[in-house]
């Protein structure tokens, strides 16, 4: 366990760092609105250490949905979707009807690894909720063939819209009749 005892804060850049031997832990808030969490490993890690695995610390009732790359049906229909949503978790809370509206909390993009030399890699990311653990992970041959230091990126974004879009040709609709008590509906959610 790191101590957080150990964290700075950077008031110049609005970040705050943990020096771990040669590794260093940051967090800033990107302009996007997304916060970054930067792991700097100034060396190879020992042997073929090629994961990353951190306790969580989360309220109950989130969930994590994996997300995984698109079916080639859904790409061969008009599905696009930025790279780092592939093998992503979007985190909803269980209760739906509370500030966010959707539910969702945020979502946790797929690391991406950069070396010094700017060479870059996707990285596995697995969360497991009832250990409460994600841990991070990228062939070991990359680790090791990478020049020092090497920079793993995962961010936690925010955004209103999934970040998946779909076009199609033919549409199926689904019907249905719905009764409420008297009043007037002021939104309708499906």
């Amino acid at each position: 366990p790191i101590s957080t005892e150990l964290a700075t804060y950077d008031a110049v850049n609005d970040r705050i760092s943990i020096v771990w031997g040669d590794t260093t832990f940051r967090w800033y808030l990107h302009p996007n609105e997304s916060l970054e969490f930067e792991i700097n490993l100034g060396s190879k890690p020992p042997g073929n250490k090629n994961s990353f695995t951190f306790n969580l610390d989360f309220p109950p009732g989130l969930e994590f949905h994996y997300q995984p790359a698109l079916t080639q049906w859904e790409i061969d229909h008009g599905g696009t979707r930025p790279e780092n949503v592939d093998g992503s978790y979007a985190v909803y809370w269980a209760k739906t009807w509370n500030q966010y509206r959707t539910g969702k909390l945020c979502h946790i993009y797929r690391p991406q690894l950069t070396d010094a030399l700017g060479n870059k890699t996707w990285a596995n990311l697995v969360i497991d909720p009832i250990a409460k653990t994600m841990t991070i992970s990228t062939t070991s041959f990359w680790l090791r063939d990478a020049t020092y230091p090497v920079m793993v990126d995962p961010s936690f974004g925010y955004t209103s819209k999934g970040a998946s879009s779909q076009t199609y040709t033919a549409y199926d609709f689904v019907s249905f009749k719905a009764t409420a008590p008297a009043g007037t509906v002021t939104a309708l959610h499906a």
